[in-house]
């Protein structure tokens, strides 16, 4: 069991130079829990993808609602005072400070390949790479 980040679900579902490692992520472990921010920064992810014309966005739309139907029972929520205090004591956003604390709720890695989080929180976010290891 491991926490993905928005980009990790990304990489998964969208054609890239990441997709063959998210591939194999999820081959060594399939079970990806998410926070309930995910759901809305994949949509923004699929939206970048549409106004770049790489995704029609009837596809996009299609996307985001299997993407929703297959993280449902894998979403948790987190509490608010625990995302406010790592968010204010590590300087990054309320945002990515959701994957860090379900990953410190639930006791497993977060996996991403967000430099910042990599670096403000080293015992507990694993890169891509170094997940594989």
């Amino acid at each position: 069991m491991i926490v993905a980040d928005a980009n990790l679900v990304a990489y998964y579902y969208l054609p890239g130079s990441f997709q063959a490692l998210a591939q194999r992520i999820i081959q060594k472990d399939p079970v990806w829990l998410v926070p309930p921010i995910m759901v809305s920064e994949f949509r923004n992810i699929l939206l970048g993808f549409v106004r770049a014309k790489q995704l029609h966005k009837k596809d996009a739309i299609e996307l985001a609602v299997r993407v929703e139907l297959v993280f449902a029972q894998r979403t948790k929520g987190i509490s608010s005072a625990q995302v406010m205090d790592l968010a204010g004591d590590s300087g990054c956003s309320a945002y990515d400070a959701e994957y860090v604390a379900l990953a410190q709720m639930m006791g497993v890695e977060l996996v991403t390949n967000d430099k910042p989080l990599l670096n403000r929180f080293p015992k507990i976010a694993v890169s891509l790479e170094n997940f594989l290891k």
